[in-house]
């Protein structure tokens, strides 16, 4: 019986963080939507003036160098940069 007890709770706590995590992505998505402004932004150039990218695509993606999920992106990074 404890053996079956436990495998209930587990599920409550698991269907219960599913449940938190759901309500908090549905609340996000619906404060933003592709309309809204940018923040502003404070940037840099290392060589230069800070680039004018007013009106143009800009894409930001933070990855780490041990992330193999964030190195398998890489070849479609580039596809996207390439056709923009």
């Amino acid at each position: 019986m404890q053996y079956i007890n436990t495998w209930y709770q587990i599920i409550k706590l698991i269907s219960f963080a599913s449940m938190t995590t759901f309500t908090v992505s549905v609340t996000l998505q619906a404060k933003w939507s592709e309309s809204d402004a940018l923040p502003d932004l404070s940037t840099y150039e290392l060589f230069g003036d800070i680039p004018n990218l007013q009106g143009k695509v800009v894409l930001v993606d933070f990855w780490a160098s041990w992330c193999a999920p964030c190195k398998a992106s890489f070849p479609a990074m580039e596809a996207i940069y390439n056709d923009f």
